[in-house]
């Protein structure tokens, strides 16, 4: 239903390329693109992004590719893309009953899983893959849009199991998107289930704990270096059970995502990154104790996660 510009016209690529300009000017801070390989024309997006970066250097220019978006992040177009990828590898990672077989990929793309879901390890070898394609950019980490069922809806309704997806997303590298109401615990089916209103007028309605979870998260995540610029290293890997850490240069983090019904005990190595790191925060409370020399032990409750700073 929407109209089809004939991008080759001079003077209809000319407008539109005016509007790009128009709201760069007026202070927006980017462009979140729609479907934009459907304007099938590299050196209009070209273009693109010289009139927007001629007014802001610093502006994000992301946009929604499902496929591989190599093509858009070579440097000369996009800054970024939204990263269904690890959405799905995550989403099959943390709770598989909740994507269906439409979310499943060929078996030739380096992010591919099976509908039943996959481990820890699997994941991790997924998203390294991911990791070392080393796109131009930074990509657009989410787990709902407009186009998706909401989190806590593939997570079965379980807020804890919601809460440990956001720890894992909002410490991975990447820029964030989250959807309006997934913070407060919103339910919702696919497009257009997952458009309902925000509960402005009944505020009561949210899961306060998750919200508080996510919003613990989302403080450290733009306030440390580490979670901001670092570089990934994996530490644990164990069927459901996952450590990682986030350094750079002198900031580090350690995650632990405990994603089974049992509870678990950690015991990591951190001499390889920050041995001399003498003690850490606990962003949710969980305590931790050295054990030996550069090893940290803790233990989760089930379906639980920690971040330590």
């Amino acid at each position: 239903a929407l109209p089809k510009f004939n991008t080759d016209n001079l003077e209809t690529r000319e407008y539109l390329l005016r509007v790009a300009e128009f709201w760069i000017r007026r202070g927006i801070d980017g462009w979140r693109l729609d479907v934009p390989n459907e304007i099938d024309d590299d050196d209009f997006w070209r273009e693109f992004r010289r009139r927007v970066k001629k007014w802001n250097p610093e502006a994000y220019i992301v946009g929604e590719i499902w496929e591989d978006p190599s093509r858009w992040l070579a440097g000369d177009q996009f800054d970024g893309v939204m990263n269904y990828p690890v959405r799905k590898l995550a989403l099959h990672f943390l709770f598989p009953e909740g994507m269906s077989s439409s979310n499943a990929v060929s078996t030739g793309d380096p992010t591919a899983v099976s509908v039943s879901g996959m481990d820890a390890a699997e994941f991790c070898n997924a998203f390294q893959n991911l990791l070392e394609r080393k796109l131009f950019g930074v990509q657009m980490n989410l787990f709902g849009s407009h186009d998706t069922a909401r989190l806590l809806t593939l997570a079965g309704g379980n807020s804890c199991r919601a809460a440990v997806a956001w720890a894992l997303l909002l410490t991975l590298p990447g820029a964030i998107s989250l959807y309006y109401g997934d913070e407060i615990g919103m339910t919702g089916g696919n497009d257009p289930d997952c458009r309902r209103m925000m509960y402005f007028d009944n505020w009561n309605n949210r899961e306060k704990n998750l919200f508080d979870h996510v919003a613990k998260l989302n403080h450290l995540r733009t306030s440390n270096m580490a979670l901001i610029y670092g570089d990934f290293i994996e530490l644990s890997v164990d069927e459901n059970i996952y450590a990682y850490a986030r350094k750079y240069f002198d900031t580090t983090v350690v995650v632990f995502i405990n994603n089974t019904n049992e509870p678990y005990t950690f015991n990591v190595n951190i001499d390889k990154f920050d041995g001399d790191k003498e003690e850490y925060n606990s962003l949710f409370g969980h305590e931790y104790k050295y054990s030996g020399d550069y090893f940290i032990t803790i233990t989760l409750p089930p379906l639980s996660s920690e971040v330590l700073y």
